[in-house]
């Protein structure tokens, strides 16, 4: 739900996003809040902004930031239609399949 292409205007500063929790790969207990948020951090930094994560109900992450007011843009949601009427979003950081497995034996 944000760009990862960076406008030289904002070189050299700090953004603020929101997102919620999702372990393992998003959480406010992991080194880096997880693997999601320290490949966006890595990618701002590259462009010379660092990035502040804020972790709230996943709600409440999207309205904080759909407000734009300290939080301009909120991290790793699943596209949906309602969502591009309020956000600017980028290629997909991960993608992922989830798979059920069970002993047949279990039937």
């Amino acid at each position: 739900l944000f760009s990862l292409s960076v406008p030289s205007a904002f070189a050299g500063e700090e953004i603020r996003l929101t997102t919620g929790e999702f372990p393992p790969f998003i959480s406010e207990s992991l080194k880096h809040y997880g693997p999601a948020p320290h490949i966006v951090t890595k990618a701002f930094a590259s462009e010379g902004v660092s990035v502040r994560f804020r972790v709230f109900p996943w709600k409440r992450a999207y309205i904080t930031a759909k407000r734009g007011e300290e939080y301009v843009g909120s991290g790793f949601w699943l596209e949906a239609e309602r969502r591009k009427k309020d956000f600017w979003y980028s290629d997909p950081v991960y993608e992922s399949r989830w798979a059920f497995f069970y002993l047949k034996s279990f039937r």
